[in-house]
């Protein structure tokens, strides 16, 4: 026999008041299982959106920008990639007629760094933008020379020696700040370091 049962037989009162008083027990026992299983519920949903939010977030952050150009071609085309911190390119852009004419033809939003490097080296190649004597530079803009950073120059340099190993390669750190001087006159990270030590 339930604790509950044994306390309603020594309550001396009519039966119908005892079955009230069942009910209602009854009653409140739901409501208290239902509003914990409310309150895990509002719990679990908080946290997927937290996480959900947070997750997206460093999904979509930039870590790195590279700024790719060449020269040596009759036009020098630029590109800009937005890299997160694991290595994925977020955003892609062309920096002058030539890069946007590249990217027009293929999108690598969305790869690792190192396929979409070589995609845009290839379509530049199918374009007639590599030649002999093509310097390609790359500058990876982020806020300090981190791990990211060190990757992503040895990463340029390992796909440009696969896929145009004719071709001289430079790859430098520029910080943020150059990023922005840059921006503001309109130019690459690379033309603007140049033009800087000129």
């Amino acid at each position: 026999m339930s604790e509950v049962k044994k306390a309603f037989m020594t309550i001396q009162a009519d039966e119908e008041l005892k079955e009230k008083t069942r009910q209602r027990a009854r009653r409140q026992r739901k409501r208290s299982v239902r509003f914990v299983w409310q309150s895990v519920v509002a719990a679990l949903v908080a946290l997927a959106l937290f996480g959900g939010g947070f997750g997206y977030h460093t999904l979509t952050a930039e870590a790195a920008y590279v700024s790719v150009e060449t020269a040596g071609a009759t036009e020098e085309p630029g590109i800009g990639l937005s890299i997160n911190r694991w290595g994925n390119v977020i955003r892609a852009e062309g920096t002058n007629e030539a890069g946007k004419d590249i990217l027009s033809k293929t999108d690598v939003t969305g790869m690792r760094y190192e396929d979409a490097l070589q995609t845009v080296l290839e379509a530049a190649e199918d374009f007639g933008y590599m030649k002999e004597d093509t310097q390609i530079d790359f500058a990876v803009c982020a806020g300090a020379e981190t791990e990211l950073v060190k990757e992503l120059q040895d990463t340029s340099q390992t796909v440009v020696e696969a896929i145009c190993p004719y071709a001289n390669t430079g790859c430098g750190w520029a910080s943020t700040q150059v990023r922005e001087n840059a921006n503001g006159y309109g130019m690459s990270c690379n033309r603007y370091q140049l033009a800087e030590a000129i």
